[in-house]
């Protein structure tokens, strides 16, 4: 634990999951919480419903986020519908997704993210990833396909996309 501190790492992983409304991605994400952390923590939020200071904070305020992280580093961070973010919020958390920690606006503390797994979602790509999903590609081109699908139907930046760890597809759960 002390060497991975010191050393600057990104977060554990960083997921964007790009599937229907109502099939299961919170739900997944919320098991994947509890399966990889003892406390089963996963600190989630709506990206249509939060303010960017009530996030991460601002001069005299911690944000939410921050606080929850500083406080138990191991846990899943939700971002539902990260397509409805602000940008100001996307380009703030970009850094943390490639670094792997932030500088406290209230503290000036640096806040570490290395123990945490992020796990993004939207609706909007589903449709054309899942016609991508049908060719037979590399996960290095999937993940540049998948990116230019996820950059060209939203409001989200390429940097910000690159800097996800990975993005999966996810479908309707079968009967089976």
């Amino acid at each position: 634990k002390r060497l991975r501190e010191s050393s600057g790492q990104p977060p554990l992983g960083s997921f964007l999951l790009v599937g229907g409304e109502g099939i299961g991605k919170r739900y997944l994400a919320r098991v994947m919480g509890k399966l990889l952390y003892r406390s089963g923590s996963v600190l989630a939020f709506e990206c249509d419903k939060i303010s960017f200071g009530s996030l991460l904070g601002s001069p005299g305020n911690t944000g939410q986020l921050l606080e929850s992280v500083r406080r138990q580093p191991f846990q899943l961070v939700l971002f539902e519908r990260i397509d409805a973010a602000m940008p100001e919020l996307l380009r703030q958390l970009q850094p943390i997704l490639e670094r792997g920690s932030c500088c406290d606006p209230s503290s000036g503390r640096e806040v570490s993210f290395q123990n945490t797994i992020f796990v993004l979602t939207t609706t909007k790509v589903a449709g054309r990833l899942a016609s991508i999903a049908g060719k037979s590609l590399s996960d290095r081109t999937w993940h540049k396909e998948a990116a230019e699908a996820v950059c060209s139907e939203t409001s989200i930046d390429p940097g910000f996309v690159q800097a996800v760890g990975d993005v999966f597809l996810c479908h309707q759960p079968s009967d089976e």
